[in-house]
């Protein structure tokens, strides 16, 4: 098996992994908001409780809750861009992949560097498939970011993915959604 895809990673395209980095899996994009929903209730729940009661415990909840709803919104819109600006390494990259049967060939240009980097696929973490992308993870951190555009023939999505399941069953997921 040699299937061959080249990709340039933008903005949108590391938007969109690193907010499924956040919550990685099937329904990520439920799991991240529900958890703004759940933070914004507790604002409304906690200040309901202080204006109406002026428990201090309410007081503490309701500005707990408040910093918490902060935080979450500035991960989700500031770090995402001071993130992708601040990674040379990724921001308008071109990667050309080859997979073989036994590893990976990446080769990466930017304007920065040139690389080559051939991974074993017992080296991979984990790989997940979206609807519109594959990640290779080589650690928790660190992704391979392939675009699904980017593939000429779609039947070549099909064959990756039966050989990502007979070669690493419990490495690859699939949360197509």
């Amino acid at each position: 098996m040699e299937i061959r895809v080249s990709t340039v990673v933008n903005y949108d395209e590391y938007k969109t992994f690193f907010r499924f980095s956040m919550f990685r899996g099937k329904g990520y994009r439920f799991k991240s908001f529900s958890s703004v929903l759940i933070m914004l209730c507790a604002i409304a729940v906690s200040l309901t409780g202080t204006i109406f009661y002026y428990n201090p415990l309410m007081l503490f909840a309701f500005i707990f809750s408040l910093l918490m709803t902060v935080t979450l919104l500035i991960i989700w819109f500031y770090m995402l861009r001071y993130s992708y600006i601040n990674t040379f390494i990724t921001k308008g990259s071109k990667d050309d992949y080859a997979f073989l049967d036994d590893r990976i060939l990446v080769n990466t240009v930017t304007e920065h560097i040139k690389s080559q980097t051939e991974i074993s696929y017992s080296q991979i973490y984990k790989i997940y498939e979206t609807k519109k992308h594959i990640y290779i993870y080589l650690n928790p951190g660190f992704a391979f970011i392939i675009s699904k555009k980017a593939f000429v023939n779609h039947a070549d999505i099909a064959e990756l993915r039966s050989f990502f399941v007979a070669k690493m069953p419990e490495k690859y997921i699939h949360c197509t959604f």
